[in-house]
């Protein structure tokens, strides 16, 4: 079986109150935590906002099975 790899959004920083966009691609299911402050925690494309610095932890797996999965983190940080 080929191993599911994720691309995920680059770290990034912002000043509190704003927000930003993150994605990822590289498989069909998707699954974002913690569930604070974000959009969706099912969708390849999310928009945070939160007030405190995070890591976003992302996992996707593949559509064949749903057992092949990789996982990335997003560091945000507020200002």
């Amino acid at each position: 079986m080929e191993r599911t790899e994720i691309i995920a959004s680059a770290d990034t920083a912002f000043c509190i109150g704003n927000r930003a966009n993150l994605t990822v691609s590289g498989a069909a299911v998707y699954s974002w935590s913690p569930d604070v402050a974000i959009s969706n925690t099912t969708s390849s494309g999310v928009v945070v906002s939160p007030s405190t610095s995070i890591i976003y932890t992302v996992s996707g797996v593949s559509g064949i099975g749903l057992n092949c999965a990789d996982t990335k983190e997003v560091k945000i940080t507020v200002h």
